[in-house]
């Protein structure tokens, strides 16, 4: 959602967002520096600042509107935007992000059992910290409100996306425009007895996300692809949608065939040290890969450990069998995952200055 008044001023939410490590003194001193930087913004920025502390603190009243089923994560606002942005007569492409199936997921009675009240919401931790921590845990009926939580909000941003869809048709944009949705990950619900995405098991229920392409003038229509694909083929998909030649690009097609797909968890990143955490969140701060090879899914961790699930559809859990030595998977398997690079290491890299000016307008320090 929206929360800077002045977009080309200082940026509270990036700020908060790259910088949650930082703790007292420290924050301060380089907030203050963030806000007085350059000077002739500081109004702007210090407007901002208290902007983003209303939307995010004081215009929250009593904390029940966080599961007020009149409000969304900003679904509304994004496509409003969209109708207004988008140009008349002319080429576009837009990316339309919607957070509604991130946590906190709000209540929605319309989708939520018979049983479930504004109580037992509240009652439901949505902090991962609480359970990474043995603070929270989930039994039975929470399970379950939690997934119908989840569902609802999925749901719910159905219903935003056929707003969307009809907009499209009504404006005579619906034909001609290449469509996606898909999303980065799923959620662990209590699966293997984990919380949200953070897990370097790599499930299904966390990498097979959906992918629905609607391809201009209906072609494609109705073709399900049954092999696995990657997220990354979609750039090439985007471009070869409007280019004259296809060249070197890799589009996805029906009938596509692609020989490895990869997924990867390269760390946990907490906020506080893994030496915190009760098992089983202790053992998530492993690198790890999953490469699909037709019906074979490895699972790759950098402690040297491999699983491989042959021909099922749900590749089963890693918990349920034992693992192999990393040696024993296919060498152009383990060169393709790439764990031998240490993604995490923490050393510079070498990047010129507008490189790094860049990484930091995108909100990277």
């Amino acid at each position: 959602m929206r929360r800077a008044l002045f977009e080309d001023a200082f940026d509270p939410a990036r700020y908060i967002k790259t910088r949650e490590h930082e703790q007292g003194i420290q924050k301060i001193a380089e907030l203050a520096g963030e806000l007085s930087s350059p000077l002739r913004d500081l109004p702007k920025n210090v407007l901002n600042a208290l902007y983003y502390k209303y939307r995010t603190t004081w215009g929250t009243g009593d904390g029940s509107d966080s599961h007020d089923p009149t409000q969304d994560d900003g679904a509304t606002e994004t496509i409003s935007e969209f109708k207004q942005w988008v140009p008349d007569d002319e080429p576009f492409f837009a990316c339309l992000n919607f957070m509604e199936a991130h946590t906190p997921f709000r209540y929605r009675d319309r989708f939520l059992p018979e049983w479930a009240s504004m109580e037992d919401v509240r009652a439901l931790s949505q902090d991962r910290e609480t359970y990474f921590r043995g603070e929270a845990t989930l039994d039975d009926r929470q399970k379950e409100l939690l997934q119908s939580l989840y569902d609802a909000e999925i749901r719910y941003l159905d219903e935003q996306l056929q707003s969307l869809w009809t907009y499209l048709r009504d404006n005579d944009m619906w034909e001609d425009t290449l469509l996606v949705v898909t999303s980065d990950h799923g959620e662990n619900l209590g699966e293997d007895g984990y919380i949200f995405h953070h897990s370097n098991l790599l499930g299904e229920h966390l990498v097979h996300v959906p992918l629905l392409v609607k391809y201009p003038d209906n072609k494609h229509a109705g073709a399900t692809v049954e092999e696995t694909v990657s997220l990354t083929n979609l750039y090439d998909t985007v471009v070869n949608a409007g280019e004259e030649s296809t060249g070197r690009l890799n589009p996805l097609e029906p009938g596509m065939v692609t020989d490895l797909v990869r997924s990867e968890f390269v760390c946990l990143d907490p906020q506080h040290s893994t030496e915190e955490y009760v098992e089983p969140y202790r053992r998530l701060d492993v690198p790890s890969r999953a490469v699909y090879e037709g019906g074979t899914k490895y699972v790759l961790f950098g402690d040297g450990r491999a699983y491989t699930f042959e021909g099922s559809d749900d590749y089963g859990s890693l918990l349920d069998i034992e693992p192999g030595p990393l040696e024993k998977v296919p060498a152009h398997v383990r060169s393709f995952a790439n764990l031998d690079v240490d993604l995490d290491s923490g050393e510079g890299i070498e990047v010129s200055d507008s490189v790094e000016s860049r990484l930091e307008e995108l909100g990277y320090r």
